[in-house]
């Protein structure tokens, strides 16, 4: 699963200099602040990419969501000894059915779903993958719902009625390694991380009666 931006404590340390002094003053206000603050930036930053996704593919932003994992590493021991990563999982491929997927009745026929025969409509399944492109016909393809309640576009694998197989696609997720798309992230990631480190800073202390 490739991680995306680390956010670890230096940076943290760094935007936090101006505040350490009084933050220190504080039983763990340095930690305080600085936890809190990568917390929220890492969940911004799933916001960000989910985004970013979404300006170039066709695809709904709860299935960009659920593909990001929030890692917290902390070790109570040491107290400056923790980071958050926020890590892109499911790169390979992604179900077809994602992306907007019509139907056009093309009459219907039978198919092996578990060990029962059933009838499906055997549509003209168009997808809409990225926002750039137009619509593209799905060849010979059909949208069924399986035993397990899994619903996804289908094609048989040859002539006969069976084996079929479910269709996938390049993940959007792709999107993130183009360069301009990580330098949009790592720019948004700073400035969530600027203005979170400030905020969190500020509210430790006025909690605290320093300020």
């Amino acid at each position: 699963m490739p991680s995306l931006i680390q956010i670890d404590t230096s940076n943290a340390q760094k935007e936090l200099e101006r505040v350490k002094g009084l933050l220190h003053a504080v039983p763990k206000g340095l930690e305080k602040a600085t936890l809190r603050a990568l917390q929220k930036t890492a969940k911004g930053m799933r916001t960000d990419g989910t985004k970013i996704v979404r300006e170039d593919f066709s695809v709904r932003a709860k299935d960009v969501r659920k593909k990001f994992v929030i890692k917290k590493n902390y070790h109570r021991s040491s107290s400056m000894d923790f980071g958050i990563t926020v890590v892109a999982k499911d790169f390979r491929s992604n179900p077809l059915y994602d992306f907007s997927p019509i139907e056009r009745s093309a009459g219907s026929g039978k198919v092996l779903i578990g060990e029962e025969w059933k009838t499906v409509p055997l549509n003209k399944v168009s997808v809409k993958v990225k926002k750039a492109g137009g619509r593209k016909a799905v060849k010979g393809a059909f949208v069924a719902t399986m035993n397990s309640g899994h619903t996804g576009i289908f094609a048989r694998t040859d002539k006969d009625r069976t084996p079929i197989k479910e269709l996938f696609t390049t993940s959007p997720l792709h999107a993130l390694t183009e360069d301009e798309n990580v330098r949009k992230m790592e720019e948004k990631t700073q400035e969530r991380l600027d203005k979170n480190f400030e905020h969190e800073a500020d509210f430790v202390l006025r909690e605290a009666g320093l300020r």
